[in-house]
């Protein structure tokens, strides 16, 4: 597949969680991929930490699993894990058209499906060219469309220095979350990631470490 070659074949990415407009610090987020060109793992950890995990103490495990195509990710299964709650899943399958939420129900399968983790990086696989697109995502509780708004280019204050960005919008209507991302331009990896709720609560993950192992 033509996106597996050019992505590295392992790494992660270190992220600081906050809360607000006020930016209070609360958690840490690590992603973690490796593949083989073929199929790929994605995992995904969140929990807070300091003050925050003294009050509350919280931990999220995301698991994406699948394969590659020449456009990108293709997940195959997906779990979220909450600490004291059920597991959700989603499984993608292929031979009966079907995604299937493992809290019950189905749908029709759709190309380019994501799950929540996976979404992030098959963003790095579209094209800035293209200033809309949509797509399609199961949660393991649900499966929405969602629209991807693509933005300017702009500078971006990080941890890691001074970053050129490409900013992107994913909404799925007025009553939903939203989410904006923040790609490098020059690796597409998701620097930042902001995500709004319902009520208007925003949290952010800034990228404080990157490391990526070269392809072969």
């Amino acid at each position: 597949p033509t996106f597996a070659r050019s992505w590295p074949r392992a790494g992660r990415i270190v992220y600081q969680v906050s809360r607000g407009a006020d930016g209070f610090v609360f958690g840490q987020s690590e992603q973690r991929w490796e593949h083989d060109g073929r199929s790929y793992r994605l995992h995904a950890e969140t929990e807070t930490t300091g003050l925050a995990a003294l009050i509350f103490p919280a931990k999220v495990v995301q698991e994406s699993r699948g394969i590659f195509d020449a456009a990108g990710w293709r997940p195959l299964e997906f779990e979220t894990q909450r600490e004291g709650k059920s597991k959700d899943s989603v499984r993608f399958d292929l031979e009966q058209g079907r995604i299937v939420l493992g809290r019950g129900g189905s749908a029709p399968f759709v190309t380019a499906a994501q799950d929540l983790l996976s979404l992030f990086y098959q963003l790095a696989a579209f094209s800035f060219d293209v200033p809309n697109y949509s797509l399609t995502v199961a949660t393991g509780r649900k499966i929405t469309a969602y629209a991807i708004s693509v933005g300017d280019e702009m500078p971006l204050e990080t941890p890691l220095g001074m970053r050129r960005v490409r900013h992107l919008v994913i909404t799925a209507g007025k009553q939903e979350d939203s989410t904006e991302i923040w790609l490098d331009v020059t690796n597409h990896m998701p620097l930042k990631i902001r995500h709004r709720d319902r009520k208007g609560e925003t949290f952010d993950q800034i990228a404080t470490l990157i490391d990526v192992e070269p392809q072969q």
